[in-house]
């Protein structure tokens, strides 16, 4: 099982860029906000600059490299919520992947969620949330 197409992939690279924003926390905060201490004064924030970077590919071979289902648990609770992490590489073409399985372009990883009364084969979840998140419209099984 895999996906072949058009495929436009963007990810987002930090520029080593800070970012400066600051503002002033009202006198009359609630005492639940974060930010209850530093009423009435002026707080600056840093955060990272990033780009997005786009890559575009033509008639590409994408093929998932693993599946994991995980349970993510809250503190205070005794139950928890099944999510999936899909691993998949991004080959030039399904000849370049079976020539060697280590030449990929890009690897990455997304995550979704997993429910037990509805997902039975975790490939096929993992497949179904690749072509949608991908472009269904652009992506096709082989």
């Amino acid at each position: 099982m895999a996906l072949s197409g058009n495929l436009n992939i963007i990810n987002y690279e930090d520029t080593g860029n800070i970012l400066t924003s600051s503002f002033t926390v009202p006198v009359d905060v609630g005492e639940d906000d974060p930010y209850y201490a530093q009423r009435g004064t002026t707080v600056e924030r840093y955060t990272s600059e990033s780009i997005a970077v786009s890559s575009s590919y033509n008639n590409a071979y994408v093929k998932i490299k693993a599946s994991n289902v995980w349970v993510g648990m809250e503190p205070t609770m005794d139950t928890g919520s099944f999510h999936v992490a899909i691993t998949y590489r991004v080959y030039g073409s399904q000849a370049s992947r079976s020539a060697d399985i280590s030449n990929y372009l890009e690897q990455h990883c997304i995550e979704t969620t997993w429910d037990n009364d509805v997902d039975s084969n975790i490939f096929t979840k993992s497949y179904a949330t690749l072509k949608y998140e991908l472009g269904a419209n652009t992506l096709t099984d082989v």
